[in-house]
């Protein structure tokens, strides 16, 4: 699990941490921004990205644990 920083999302700093290697799952509170950024990173590196469709809010009604 790696957490990125606006900081990181913003500059696009947070290319540097992906490889072939990294599943990458992007999440945000209702999915849109999740999804955004995916496609952005997808393209950008070439490497495949998934989201939480729904974002948290959808993963916490799914009656799911956020810890």
């Amino acid at each position: 699990f790696m957490q990125l920083t606006a900081y990181e999302i913003g500059t696009g700093d947070w290319c540097s941490v992906v490889c072939s290697s990294v599943v990458v799952v992007l999440y945000c509170r209702a999915g849109l921004r999740s999804c955004l950024l995916g496609e952005k990173l997808a393209t950008q590196t070439g490497q495949s990205v998934m989201h939480l469709e729904g974002g948290i809010l959808a993963w916490q009604q799914a009656g799911k644990s956020v810890e």
